[in-house]
């Protein structure tokens, strides 16, 4: 099975507190979200990263962060 998401993507769009508060409740590690939870990752590189005109809400409806929004939160689920 594939997923174009994964449990720690989410973590990118939370503050530390909140992370902290969802990691606590549910008695998950980084280990288990990160590396125990799959049997494979692959991160594919936002194309606000070096292929910035094909970035954008023109080609993805869906898309609402800017270039350097798009960036950060590609670096955070790294």
């Amino acid at each position: 099975m594939l997923f174009d998401r994964g449990v720690c993507d989410n973590f990118a769009y939370c503050s530390e507190k909140i992370t902290e508060k969802i990691l606590k409740e549910t008695g998950w590690t980084w280990n288990y979200i990160c590396n125990d939870r799959y049997d494979m990752v692959i991160h594919l590189v936002t194309a606000a990263r070096g292929a910035e005109k094909h970035y954008g809400s023109e080609t993805n409806p869906s898309r609402y962060e800017n270039l350097e929004e798009a960036r950060k939160l590609d670096e955070k689920t790294v």
